[in-house]
């Protein structure tokens, strides 16, 4: 497996910023205080996994095949080795020791807050991640070709299988070509991937194995049908079978399936005989959303 490259860490300003901070006492509460905020910053970075060696995460190239999704959570203690380790950058004597002791909960805690910001400030959106307690973090790492294809795809993340409550993403980043890492504040319960949505298109829902002879056509609504029941949202009901000139090149007859669309909706009742069916209610009817995979977690 090839592992993605990272930039070198330019550690010598943060080794001197902590080194200063320790002999001072690092007053990691003042937020005021620009070195303890540059080490906040650093840490926060840190705590996203940025900067850390891909071998340290996947060790052996077997535990993330090819066309493979790995569902992780980061283990506290780990991470409290990883901050103290940062530390060390700066310690040289048992007095720093003893002075760092008292301010490195602190500091854990902003670089906590500080990793939530992370995310949003390079999206130049308000920052809504973590409040800085120590929550778990999740995460996944996907190898796929999919990653490769569509490099804007669209990644979400859940607290719950019904995907109703949405978790803050804190890192979405590429790692190399077919390499995507993803990291929640909370616990994942699932995960949603998704082609990015940059336009309209139209579509069939064609059954696996692909076979067009087998395709349908999910109804939609024309026309307001009171609460719960707006234009565009779906019919209930079988789908609609497409109409093929031929099945062999795939060619679609536009006409008899939008007959047999207007057919279907007028005897669901959700169009009337003498209502209008022109190549605007035709296309409502064959647009289709993006193709998205939903990852249950529980």
């Amino acid at each position: 497996m090839t592992r993605p490259t990272s930039g070198n860490t330019h550690l010598g300003g943060l080794s001197a910023a902590l080194s200063a901070a320790l002999a001072a006492g690092l007053p990691a509460a003042d937020p005021d205080d620009e070195a303890a905020g540059r080490i906040q910053a650093w840490l926060g970075r840190l705590l996203l996994l940025q900067g850390v060696p891909f071998p340290y995460l996947v060790p052996d190239a077997r535990m993330l095949p090819p066309e493979s999704l790995r569902i992780f959570r980061l283990d506290g203690n780990w991470m409290a080795a990883l901050i103290d380790g940062a530390f060390s950058i700066g310690r040289s004597s048992p007095s720093q020791t003893r002075k760092e002791a008292g301010a490195v909960a602190a500091v854990a805690d902003g670089a906590r807050a500080a990793a939530g910001a992370v995310r949003p400030q390079l999206l130049d959106a308000e920052a809504a991640g973590p409040d800085g307690g120590g929550g778990p973090i999740t995460g996944f790492l996907l190898r796929s070709g999919a990653v490769t294809a569509w490099p804007t795809m669209e990644v979400k993340g859940y607290a719950d299988a019904a995907r109703q409550t949405p978790l803050p993403a804190l890192r979405l980043e590429r790692l190399s070509n077919g390499m995507l890492i993803g990291l929640f504040d909370g616990v994942l319960a699932a995960l949603t991937f998704a082609e990015p949505a940059e336009g309209l298109r139209f579509g069939l829902d064609v059954p696996a194995p692909p076979d067009v002879a087998g395709a349908t056509v999910a109804l939609k609504r024309i026309a307001d049908g009171g609460v719960g029941k707006p234009p565009g949202g779906p019919v209930e009901g079988a789908p609609v079978n497409a109409v093929f000139r031929d099945t062999q090149r795939r060619v679609l007859d536009a006409a008899g399936t939008a007959k047999a669309l207007r057919t279907a909706l007028i005897a669901g009742g959700t169009l009337a005989a003498d209502a209008p069916y022109t190549p605007a209610e035709f296309a409502l009817e064959m647009i289709r959303g993006v193709q998205s995979v939903v990852v249950d977690i529980t």
